[in-house]
């Protein structure tokens, strides 16, 4: 072998061993990944659009959702979302790895993905069972598993060394092309350019800058704010043109601005009776059933139109409707607030708004500590210090 032969055998090796050693080359040797990033980094989207690329490549793959599991009953919660009988881990491994075994030929394997682990209830449902499904999915090499989760989700899912099986990549979202996507955002809703950077952390996040573009869209903003603005004050004024929004198609006939104030009062006392059950019930969803009856009573003589008002705050993508574990090994009909942050915003705003005291009030301290949703919890130390008033400014800058 000449000179040059040889100098490209060794680059060729050495851009082996580079690949290798990348994410994707990890992810090749072993069979197991782990996505995880804050609410709305983007991870479901990925998910989504890993699983797309996958079928029409003609590589087997298949999207399940963490908020369909539940307390027992793994294999029976994954061949119900397939669509198919309950026929036991191994006969559905086995056809799995067949299908893998299939399309190896272009170095692909049967890809399970499941998203948004931290959907799942009770909320340590994977402590356990994570483990056991991913050792079983290891007997089969033309199988792998992709999860996903948010961030501060992570100490509850993995335990002890389990963390160690799995290729770990945490999604940047749009961090280091920040200025990029504000522009392509900022043209697609027809906002002219900020004049300053927008500071703000989240920004880095899809749906946060999303959200942000709505509520000035929405709002009939002529021009951007001034300055800074934190979280609170983006996600107060999202909040409220949201409101204006459904109100405005809850009563297109009004003519006034008591007509409209009233129809606003509405749509806040729906979002706040469903805020309060959520509070109560420590958890992020409800049933269906539910929040229509906790509508109907916010509403009281106007109970009628409880659905109504229901829709569209689902149209509007400030509720979402889909199906979920809801306790007691029952599956159905969920409703929820989208985006995670946005709901923990409006819990504690909710939940301290009832207290005059909340940073010496026992009970909010409870609350936190022991009644509200896991990933509200996580941010309790910061907020237990440093609440004032009713609502919680630092809360949301320091987490």
């Amino acid at each position: 072998m000449n000179s040059y032969g040889l100098r490209g055998l060794t680059n060729a090796m050495d851009a082996l061993a580079w690949w290798l050693e990348s994410s994707a080359g990890r992810s090749f040797l072993r069979q197991s990944y782990f996505l995880t990033g804050q609410a709305g980094a983007g991870k479901t989207h990925l998910l989504l659009d890993a699983t797309r690329r996958a079928l029409e490549a003609s590589r087997p793959a298949v999207f399940l959702t963490g908020a369909q599991f539940g307390q027992g009953h793994l294999w029976a919660s994954i061949t119900d979302q397939l669509g198919l009988e309950a026929v036991g881990k191994d006969l559905l491994l086995r056809a799995m790895d067949a299908a893998g075994e299939a399309a190896s030929t272009s170095g692909s394997r049967f890809v399970i993905f499941i998203d948004a682990l931290n959907d799942t209830q009770p909320a340590d449902f994977w402590r356990v069972r994570l483990p056991t499904l991913r050792a079983a999915i290891e007997q089969y090499p033309h199988v792998a598993l992709v999860v996903s989760c948010r961030d501060t989700y992570q100490e509850l899912v993995l335990e002890g060394a389990e963390g160690a099986h799995y290729v770990r990549r945490a999604h940047p979202g749009f961090a280091g092309r920040e200025i990029e996507a504000m522009q392509k955002y900022f043209a697609h809703y027809k906002l002219p350019a900020p004049k300053i950077p927008l500071l703000t952390p989240e920004f880095t996040l899809p749906l946060f800058l999303r959200l942000y573009c709505e509520s000035l869209s929405q709002s009939g903003a002529q021009q951007l704010p001034e300055g800074h603005q934190g979280r609170v004050a983006i996600f107060e004024r999202y909040l409220a043109a949201k409101t204006t929004t459904v109100a405005r198609r809850f009563r297109p006939k009004a003519t006034s601005n008591y007509e409209l104030n009233a129809a606003k009062s509405q749509v806040r006392g729906v979002l706040d009776g469903l805020l309060d059950e959520l509070a109560r019930i420590g958890q992020e969803s409800m049933r269906t059933e539910m929040a229509e009856s906790v509508a109907r009573t916010a509403l009281g003589d106007a109970a009628a139109d409880a659905t109504r008002i229901l829709g569209l705050l689902q149209d509007e993508g400030v509720l979402t409707r889909e199906l979920l574990y809801l306790a007691d090994d029952e599956y159905g009909e969920g409703v929820r607030i989208v985006f995670q942050a946005f709901a923990d915003f409006l819990l504690l705003k909710r939940r301290l708004a009832r207290s005059d005291d909340p940073l010496n009030d026992p009970a909010v301290k409870t609350w936190l500590a022991e009644e509200s949703s896991w990933g509200l919890a996580r941010r309790q130390p910061s907020c237990s210090r440093r609440c004032t008033g009713s609502s919680c400014q630092t809360f949301w800058t320091s987490s």
